[in-house]
């Protein structure tokens, strides 16, 4: 067997035939029949059917709204010895030429031998709801079943995305503070003409920690102490280039 998945993202609105819906008919079926061609020395009653699951989404990982987009799971049977391979690259320029598919933000093709966990490689489809398009092996049942795991899953991950990216944001405006402190306390110095000694700045950075209530990173304050020379323009990027290479 070989999995493919492909996230399509419409470029046009619903209005605009074909609809994304339509459009997305349209390549479940061109796959459809490029598994039938690979197929094609064996009769039609002989020819092994096409599994796949196509889901709508409008929320991304961070649970805000985005651009509609289709998860579009396969699987394609290659057990057959003269099935010639799917190769990625071929399949991306056959979509680009039948349907204008190019580029990250209209589609994301993926070919894999197999999955690591395939039962959750299906249900990631089903996250934000159960699946608009289906091959008849998904019965309605499973589907729902697959639904409701997979929201369970995409709750808990958008949870987490979510503090990631707030300890991301927490630690840059953390560091902007740092910088403007830096600079209000030990510009005066460079005005006079005085030399800001790493050592003046190390402190500095350590003591603006502790005011903070925070543990100063002792195990990476020389790396730090590089890169707020650079923030404040004490030292070039050549410069800080030559230190770490």
């Amino acid at each position: 067997m070989v999995y493919i998945d492909l996230r399509f993202t419409p470029q046009q609105p619903y209005t605009v035939e074909p609809t994304p819906i339509n459009k997305v008919k349209e390549i479940v079926h061109w796959f459809n029949k490029l598994n039938s061609e690979k197929q094609h020395f064996l009769d039609n009653q002989f020819r092994l059917p096409m599994k796949y699951l196509v889901a709508m989404e409008e929320t991304n990982k961070f649970g805000e709204k985005t651009h509609l987009h289709f998860h579009i799971n396969m699987e394609l049977p290659t057990d057959h010895p003269l099935v010639k391979p799917y190769r990625k690259d071929t399949i991306a320029k056959a979509l680009n030429r039948h349907f204008g598919l190019k580029g990250n933000a209209m589609y994301c093709l993926r070919v894999h031998e197999r999955p690591d966990d395939v039962e959750r490689w299906w249900r990631y489809t089903c996250k934000q709801g159960i699946p608009v398009v289906s091959s008849p092996d998904f019965t309605e049942e499973v589907k729902e079943e697959m639904h409701k795991i997979a929201k369970a899953e995409y709750q808990q991950r958008v949870v987490e995305n979510q503090q990631t990216r707030d300890k991301l944001i927490s630690k840059n405006n953390f560091r902007q503070k740092l910088s403007k402190h830096l600079h209000e306390k030990l510009d005066n110095m460079l005005k006079k003409g005085l030399k800001v000694t790493d050592k003046q700045l190390w402190l500095a950075i350590a003591e603006y920690y502790r005011a903070c209530h925070t543990t100063p990173p002792f195990n990476k304050m020389d790396d730090l102490v590089i890169d707020m020379k650079v923030e404040l323009k004490y030292i070039t990027l050549e410069e800080y280039y030559d230190i770490h290479h």
